[in-house]
């Protein structure tokens, strides 16, 4: 697993390595954050799913 200096102050802390809003411009990390916080749920419900089904 690829850990991360953390940055200065954490933007909304999204533990995902290389993820979008991490680098770039201030005015992309505002439009491109709301996709990428909806692709990170996403990711994180399939997970929840996987997970739920080895415990079974």
């Amino acid at each position: 697993m690829i850990r991360r200096r953390v940055h200065k102050r954490p933007l909304h802390s999204v533990p995902v390595a290389g993820s979008p809003p991490a680098r770039g411009s201030r005015g992309r990390l505002v439009r491109a954050g709301i996709d990428w916080y909806q692709l990170v749920r996403a990711r994180i419900e399939r997970y929840q799913l996987v997970s739920a089904r080895i415990e079974r």
